[in-house]
């Protein structure tokens, strides 16, 4: 791509829009061939058997139903398809960074933060702390999602620490 104009105020400048224009075209991608995921219809689904991907399908609702009423629809759909996948017993995992534009500190905080999470989920967590473990990876996505965007990252990344030490106290082997 021919940063045009953008060339003048140097590489640095020309490869943020290089970035921006490749991630909005990923999501564009991704919007129009998962389509948007209504909440209500994944509400209607029925909930898992498994009590983590139970509580994945709840918690991710329940972001999902707060970013609609905040007016933002795509968050609204990108959390509710989590939801849905959820629900038909997909393996749901918490977010790859490599997916969103994170500034360096947030970057480096939130891979340590997926790192614990994704420890203590990969040992016995879905079965010890099952409501807490999915809390705590909802709470991670939202985390992940407003740091994007810099939204109050402290509300989802604070009340994401406090489900994640539920965990890992509830299996004292982690």
């Amino acid at each position: 791509m021919d940063c045009g104009i953008i060339a003048a105020l140097g590489a640095p400048a020309c490869r943020r829009v290089r970035v921006a224009v490749a991630v909005t075209l990923a999501l564009t991608a991704v919007v129009s061939l998962s389509g948007c995921v209504d909440p209500a219809a994944v509400r209607a689904m029925a909930s898992p058997d498994d009590p983590f991907a139970r509580a994945l399908h709840r918690n991710y609702l329940d972001i999902a139903d707060r970013q609609a009423e905040d007016g933002s629809a795509f968050a609204a759909s990108f959390f509710a398809y989590k939801a849905r996948e959820a629900a038909k017993g997909e393996f749901v995992l918490p977010e790859r960074l490599d997916d969103w534009r994170l500034g360096g500190d947030a970057a480096a905080t939130l891979s340590l933060a997926r790192l614990r999470l994704v420890s203590a989920l990969a040992e016995k967590a879905r079965r010890t702390a099952p409501e807490a473990a999915a809390r705590a990876q909802v709470l991670f996505d939202c985390w992940v999602a407003a740091e994007e965007v810099q939204e109050d990252p402290q509300d989802c990344g604070g009340r994401f620490r406090q489900a994640l030490n539920e965990v890992e106290a509830a299996d004292p082997t982690n």
